[in-house]
């Protein structure tokens, strides 16, 4: 006659099951813990590269406006008898090289604090400026679509076609 298993056995390979259970449990939730601080560390990266192209960008645009500011008076040295319109663009040409060496002295963190806040002072403006440049982005595809759907239907008429096994003519 088999002897019946003591207690102490059957509670031993009943807690066999369940510490693997835990063991792996702790296994995934310490490989989740790794991929989130993998995870974070690319997001840093990613960060990090961002802020320096958009700080190479920033002084690029920096030179764009003071540029188009020198362009402004240059523009305007040959209206000598008008001298209502000399000093109009002499003051948005001064303005430019304001906001020129504003973007010049200032981080994109403080850029970008400062576009939103103006945001948040004058939401009228905002949203009329934002409609304005709606309205003119849109004309702008709307007028350029029917050179883009020219050059489309030419390349479809320059397409060579070719010819399948059934002898049916299909394009390339």
């Amino acid at each position: 006659m088999a002897a019946a298993p003591h207690k102490e056995d059957r509670s031993s390979a009943e807690r066999k099951p369940a510490d693997e259970w835990d063991a792996l449990k702790d296994d995934v939730g310490h490989l989740a813990q790794e991929a989130k601080a993998q995870g974070w560390h690319f997001a840093d990266i990613a960060r990090a590269q961002a802020r320096g192209y958009a700080e190479g960008r920033k002084d690029d645009v920096a030179h764009s406006v003071s540029g188009f500011a020198r362009s402004l008076r240059e523009a305007t040295q040959t209206f000598d008898d008008r001298p209502n319109i000399q000093a109009i663009t002499e003051s948005a040409a001064a303005g430019l090289d304001q906001l020129a060496d504003s973007i010049e002295e200032k981080t994109i963190t403080e850029i970008v604090q400062d576009v939103e806040d103006a945001i948040r002072r004058h939401p009228l403006a905002t949203a009329t400026l934002s409609l304005s440049l709606g309205f003119f982005v849109a004309r702008f595809l709307k007028s350029t679509a029917p050179a883009v759907d020219k050059t489309l239907t030419e390349g479809r008429a320059r397409r060579p076609r070719r010819k399948t096994n059934s002898g049916s003519k299909i394009h390339a």
